[in-house]
């Protein structure tokens, strides 16, 4: 993305690198982008995964940050008929606002996704953070009239359990963000992350990238620009407060992860609270590590699961 950006002035989101992975098709992206064809789709908030098959599509709202890219190894052991979408936060194109509070975010959202299919039944999904997003648009969805089939959290407490980070300076930030970085790429890391000595902003932030090139994540200064817009909404969206109004009844799948240290969450994880009868499957891995290898091929067949019993009402 850092050398596109340098080479050609353009700047792409790490989704199209995703979604067009031979030479010929990003030759033919930046070329589209230059001339102004497509650069409106580019930071689009709904990204086509996997855009094929007749199957009613899946849409999945991220954890904290709002980046899509994890959901590509989850789509690749899904079934080729099922489309899957991504929805991808404001902000991290550094030009666009990002969202600040949750009903904004699933609104926004809400209005992309009915673009492309104007009425129900809805299949949603949200991870971590974008559990609040999916179960907001599922609510409002609801209240309209609409049908929801299926509307599954990934190892989620719900939002009155859930502590909203408040550190205070750029160095406990970046922290918060490496260990995530850490989690989801745990056999990737191979320099470890050293605290920062200077109390200066711009030497954290040339330290936390010398750190994202040591360990292949990033490799240029150019990306580190991203990585801060990057952190900007996970900040953002870490802090949201949360509380749901005038909720309707409903049910949900919930993927709870098992391999916690101290699991002390409630079975429900808290959204009996909120009058949802969840659903509860069992998935190996962490809060983080779930989404990956080798656990990620189970949540994706127990997902294919739910989604079809769905499809026949059950």
């Amino acid at each position: 993305v850092g050398q596109i950006r340098q080479q050609f002035g353009i700047q792409l989101p790490i989704s199209a690198l995703l979604l067009n992975p031979t030479i010929a098709r990003l030759a033919k992206l930046i070329q589209d982008v230059a001339k102004g064809t497509s650069a409106d789709a580019l930071f689009s908030a709904l990204v086509p995964v996997q855009p094929n098959g007749k199957k009613p599509p899946f849409f999945l709202a991220p954890g904290a940050g709002g980046t899509i890219f994890y959901m590509y190894y989850l789509a690749r052991y899904m079934d080729p008929e099922q489309p899957f979408y991504g929805l991808q936060a404001a902000g991290l194109d550094g030009q666009s606002s990002p969202h600040t509070t949750v009903e904004a975010m699933a609104a926004h959202f809400l209005a992309e996704i009915k673009r492309l299919q104007p009425h129900g039944p809805y299949y949603l999904g949200g991870h971590s953070f974008g559990s609040f997003i999916a179960y907001e648009m599922a609510q409002r969805l609801l209240k309209a009239g609409e049908q929801v089939a299926c509307l599954i959290l990934f190892d989620t407490e719900a939002p009155h359990l859930v502590k909203r980070l408040q550190h205070e300076t750029t160095a406990q930030w970046i922290a918060e963000y490496v260990v995530t970085f850490e989690e989801v790429l745990a056999d990737k890391i191979v320099a470890p992350y050293e605290p920062p000595s200077s109390p200066d902003a711009d030497a954290q932030w040339a330290q936390f990238a010398g750190w994202l090139r040591a360990n292949n994540i990033m490799a240029s200064g150019e990306e580190v620009t991203t990585a801060r817009h990057l952190l900007e909404v996970f900040k953002l969206q870490l802090q949201m407060p949360y509380q749901p109004k005038d909720v309707v009844p409903m049910r949900a799948v919930i993927f709870r992860a098992t391999d916690w240290e101290d699991d002390t969450r409630s079975e429900k994880l808290g959204w009996d609270a909120l009058q949802v009868e969840p659903e509860i499957h069992l998935v190996p891995g962490n809060h983080m590590t779930f989404i990956g290898e080798p656990h990620i091929q189970v949540v994706a067949a127990k997902l294919s699961e739910c989604l079809s019993r769905a499809r026949l009402g059950n």
